[in-house]
């Protein structure tokens, strides 16, 4: 009769040894990833490398401090192995998620976003496009839809942008808003672009864990799937890219329209594609989403709209035309790495060529009417616009690393294990493709 009683109390003792185990490790994790993230940004910003691709324009110190002043520089292979590092804690920290005090990372989420605030752009000139085209706007008078940066190549922003020959192919909302950066100066404005970068990631990771809530999932898994994802840390964070403005808006639409408050869903979607077009996917998901009360989420897309068609109108005369041209443009040339470039090539086809591009076109057209058949069958609308987005991305001749981050919030919302694997994937792919270039191994 006594060997019941104690080995009840060995299963009790050992039962809160496993929880601390479990704790301890995803502390430890989450401090690691932490650590990985400062060695990428302060390493990159310690030297003049292929990681801060603006230094061609000269490295002044506002491109490089304050992170550089600790000396931390590291060869590219070094800065790629903490990259790595940073994958692999924040697999750990999501292996152990169910463990981790929400203070730990909750912490850890705002440290490592400061730590990317601080760092230089990594990876993209397209933060200072941003900046010039507001320049061209508030300064030099002229329409940043039909005017491109290679009209002014005496501009103070000019020597660090990469796109001199193409006009703005971002939404009305942000271009207008970038001449509120204008008066800053170059360095002003990139530090403005980078805090509105960090703050909207950090915005969106506050609606991820409010729309996983309301849909009944782990918030706390969300909200770490998200706010400690490298690809959008390095890529999104630190190179200051409006796609994570684009996705709070995003994410925005869906916890309205989870709350019942269809009209303002409505016009926050319309707002996320006035600032990048892309945004527009989740559209058709959202008004099946929406029903039975489908009319109200209408009404705020049309009254949005409107009021996205008069912006343009007003302040850049409609100039609709080198916008649509441009990206036609894109998709016709191709980026450097794509999924259609690369299984192209594996059977010798040009990422040109028009019956490759035919059969993508056809391939997207397929799965958005397949998931918006699902979505309306099924009632899981988020999902489908999950698997939506990635039909969009790997499907499209134009794949930049950061464009990933479209589908990550969908991923960290529905918990869905597939969609989940997809975007880990997709993340795999555009990084590998990268590595032997920042190597120099191409």
């Amino acid at each position: 009769m006594q060997a019941l009683p104690a080995a009840a109390g060995r299963l009790r003792l050992r039962v809160p040894l496993a929880i601390d185990a479990r704790r301890a490790a995803g502390t430890f994790a989450l401090g690691g990833l932490v650590a990985a993230g400062f060695l990428v940004a302060a390493g990159a910003a310690g030297e003049s490398s292929s990681f801060v691709p603006a230094r061609k324009g000269g490295y002044p110190g506002w491109l490089h401090e304050p992170l550089s002043s600790l000396h931390a520089g590291l060869d590219p292979s070094g800065v790629v192995l903490a990259f790595g590092a940073m994958w692999a804690f924040y697999g750990l920290a999501l292996a152990f998620s169910d463990a981790v005090p929400p203070r730990h990372a909750l912490a850890a989420i705002v440290a490592v976003h400061v730590v990317f605030l601080l760092g230089p752009p990594l990876l993209s000139t397209d933060v200072f496009n941003y900046i010039e085209y507001g320049r061209l706007g508030m300064l030099h008078e002229l329409n940043p839809y039909t005017a491109t940066p290679s009209a002014i190549p005496g501009d103070a922003a000019f020597p660090f942008i990469g796109w001199r020959d193409a006009t703005s192919v971002y939404g009305p909302a942000f271009t207008l808003g970038t001449y509120a950066t204008a008066p800053l100066g170059v360095g002003g404005a990139l530090w403005a672009l980078k805090a509105l970068a960090a703050a909207s990631s950090l915005g969106c990771v506050a609606l991820a864990w409010k729309a996983a809530e309301r849909l009944g999932r782990r918030p706390l898994e969300a909200a770490m799937f998200f706010g400690l994802n490298p690809l959008l840390l390095v890529y999104a964070v630190g190179g200051a890219h409006n796609d994570v403005l684009m996705i709070a808006l995003g994410i925005g639409a869906i916890v309205l329209l989870v709350e019942g408050r269809e009209r303002a869903s409505g016009l926050a979607v319309v707002g996320a594609a006035a600032v990048k077009a892309s945004a527009a996917i989740l559209l058709p998901y959202l008004l099946i989403g929406a029903r039975p009360r489908s009319r109200r989420f209408l009404a705020g897309v049309l009254a949005g709209t409107a009021a996205a068609a008069a912006l343009m109108a007003v302040a850049f005369h409609a100039e609709v035309g080198p916008f649509l041209d441009t990206l036609r443009s894109e998709q016709h040339h191709g980026s450097l790495h794509s999924v259609p470039k690369a299984l192209g090539s594996l059977v010798g086809i040009s990422r040109g060529n028009p019956a490759l591009r035919l059969a993508t076109q056809a391939l997207l057209a397929a799965a958005i009417a397949l998931t918006l058949w699902h979505a309306y069958r099924t009632g899981r609308w988020l999902v489908a616009a999950g698997w939506g987005t990635f039909a969009l991305l790997v499907t499209s001749a134009w794949l930049l690393p950061w464009y990933v981050i479209w589908l990550l919030p969908i991923a960290a919302i529905t918990g869905d294990r597939r969609l989940r694997f997809a975007t880990l994937a997709l993340s795999a792919f555009v990084i590998g493709m990268r590595v032997p270039l920042w190597l120099g191994w191409s």
